[in-house]
C-alpha cells in the first residue's frame, strides 16, 4: 500500500513481514484505527498497513474461525479449523488486550467498526487443540437402472411368400406348418392351413426347427 515505506535501522518494523515500518499514531488517527488498543499489545507487536490488508498479521474472529490452521507456526501439518466455536479464546485475547479496533475514515460512505485479532496470537491458540479429522467424501452410488425388458417382436401375421423351386411339382402337398424369418430376423412358424403364426415350435411340427 501507499501508506506503507520499507523499514530502516531503528525503525518499528511490521512483525509479519519484517520488511516495513509499523502503523504510526499520525497515520493511525487519519485512518480510524484505535492506536491506543493497537499499542497495548503485551508484546508491543506492530503491523505494516499491507500485511493487515491481506490478513497476515491481524484478521476478525469470524475470519478466524474459517481458517484452516497448520501446526508449527503455519508450516507444519494441517490442524483444520479448530478456532471455529471457540469464543472462549477471544475472550481471553480481549483481556490480555491483545486486539484493536479500526473503522476505515471516509467522506461519503459508513464503514464498519471491526475488531482485528493478531495471528500471531491466533496460531499460539490452534496449537494447543487436538488436529480436526478430515471427513472424507463418500462417492455418491448412481442409481441402477433395472434392466430394459426386451419385447420380443411380432410375429408378422402375412409369412413372407417364398416362390417354390422351378423343379418342385405344384401338385406337391404343403406341409401343415412352415418356418420363415421376420424383417428382424427371427425365425417363426406358420401354419398353412389356419393361417396361424407363433414363436414357439408347434408339437406336430416334422423335424428341428432351424438356428
Amino acid at each position: 500500500m501507499g501508506r506503507d515505506k520499507k523499514a530502516k535501522a531503528g525503525d518499528e518494523t511490521c512483525h509479519a513481514c519484517k520488511q516495513q515500518t509499523g502503523i504510526n499514531a499520525k497515520q493511525a488517527a487519519k485512518h480510524g484505527l484505535v492506536f491506543r488498543e493497537y499499542r497495548a499489545h503485551p508484546f508491543s507487536r506492530v503491523t505494516c498497513w499491507g500485511c493487515k490488508t491481506s490478513h497476515k498479521s491481524v484478521m476478525t474472529q469470524n475470519m478466524a474461525m474459517k481458517t484452516s490452521w497448520k501446526a508449527d507456526g503455519g508450516k507444519g501439518e494441517r490442524l483444520g479449523k479448530v478456532l471455529d466455536g471457540h469464543h472462549e479464546v477471544f475472550r481471553q485475547l480481549r483481556r490480555e488486550k491483545k486486539t484493536f479496533h479500526h473503522q476505515p475514515v471516509t467522506d461519503d460512505i459508513e464503514t464498519r467498526n471491526s475488531e482485528y485479532f493478531w495471528v500471531a496470537d491466533l496460531q499460539q491458540h490452534a496449537e494447543r487443540f487436538e488436529p480436526l479429522q478430515r471427513k472424507r467424501k463418500v462417492p455418491s452410488t448412481p442409481p441402477v437402472s433395472p434392466p430394459r425388458k426386451k419385447h420380443a417382436p411380432q410375429a408378422p401375421k402375412t409369412p413372407v411368400k417364398r416362390e417354390p423351386p422351378p423343379d418342385v411339382k405344384q401338385e406337391q402337398q404343403k406341409p401343415l406348418w412352415e418356418t420363415h424369418k421376420s424383417p428382424e430376423g427371427y425365425t417363426y412358424y406358420y401354419n398353412t392351413t389356419t393361417g396361424e403364426t407363433q414363436w414357439d415350435m408347434p408339437d406336430d411340427f416334422p423335424g428341428v426347427a432351424p438356428p
